[in-house]
């Protein structure tokens, strides 16, 4: 996460980079002006970021407006599922998403089978309508 690492860190590496933000637990605007401020920092040193919710792993979307006006190009995580594919149609910079928390079973032990296919299904509806993106 980007706090948990240094801009001077991330010049060292010779790799591609995505770094992720972690968003406050509700609407925040204090907390996206920084976490902006944090990304224009980054931004010439990384190849996109990961957009997460405050609780990564917990599979609750990302509060807030920071995705749709997010400058940079980006992935989006947190309870991202087959219903909330359609709506990421809007987010021009969301290159992908992290399904992991979004599919997985109901009981937390592992992934849904079901819910694998249903985004599975839903991405390919996506790509017949529009072959160059998954989202657009």
């Amino acid at each position: 996460y980007a706090g948990d690492v240094s801009e001077a860190f991330i010049q060292t590496l010779d790799a591609k980079v995505l770094l992720a933000l972690r968003q406050a637990p509700g609407p925040d605007p204090a907390h996206e002006r920084a976490l902006l401020a944090q990304a224009h920092a980054l931004a010439p040193h990384v190849d996109a970021f990961v957009l997460d919710g405050a609780a990564p792993g917990g599979g609750q979307p990302a509060p807030g407006r920071l995705a749709t006006h997010f400058p940079y190009p980006f992935f989006l995580a947190g309870g991202i599922s087959a219903e909330a594919l359609p709506a990421l149609r809007a987010l021009p910079r969301c290159l992908g998403v992290d399904a992991a928390s979004g599919v997985e079973a109901p009981s937390g032990e592992g992934l849904s089978t079901q819910r694998v296919a249903a985004l599975a299904a839903a991405v390919a509806r996506q790509q017949a309508a529009a072959p160059q993106s998954i989202l657009s």
